[in-house]
């Protein structure tokens, strides 16, 4: 698997709030600068997408055109353009509050009948709201710039004190 790959599975299991091993974690923890903070800003979460989104797009070897969001989290509207002006990219909010289990359903007939495409199962939607990036690139990067140093200082190992 490689290495953004990881990470961005890493960090979906944390934001899930599902479980797994210490030593998973440990090995997110290493690789991953807030995969130890459990609580965290609007824009601190639209860094943490943006950075998953930039390693996705790493592993694809091409960037990506757009973020596709559902779930409670996108009635922040904060959170949705931070994403999109940190990722730089348009962030399309899905309209049903029911994505997850239309997925689920989705997910499965395609298991039980090889014989359909992803588009005859999923459909086509149009975004509820769709989120531009405003900020400019330098203004973003500069953001994600700092960002990546505060983390990666809160990831570095303390001096002990005598």
């Amino acid at each position: 698997m490689k290495h953004g790959l990881r990470i961005f599975l890493a960090a979906a299991l944390l934001l899930s709030g599902a479980s797994y091993s210490e030593a998973a974690e440990a090995e997110a923890a290493a690789e991953w600068p807030t995969a130890g903070w459990r609580v965290s800003t609007p824009e601190e979460q639209g860094m943490d997408s943006a950075a998953l989104a930039d390693l996705v797009a790493g592993d694809l070897g091409q960037p990506l055109t757009r973020l596709r969001v559902d779930g409670g989290l996108t009635r922040s509207a904060v959170l949705m353009q931070a994403q999109a002006d940190l990722a730089r990219i348009p962030v399309e909010v899905y309209p049903s509050s029911h994505a997850t289990p239309l997925g689920a359903a989705a997910c499965a007939r395609l298991a039980l009948d090889r014989t359909v495409n992803l588009t005859d199962v999923v459909g086509t939607w149009t975004p509820q709201h769709t989120y531009e990036p405003i900020w400019s690139a330098d203004r973003a990067a500069e953001h994600m710039h700092r960002w990546m140093q505060a983390a990666s200082a809160a990831l570095a190992p303390k001096e002990s004190q005598p």
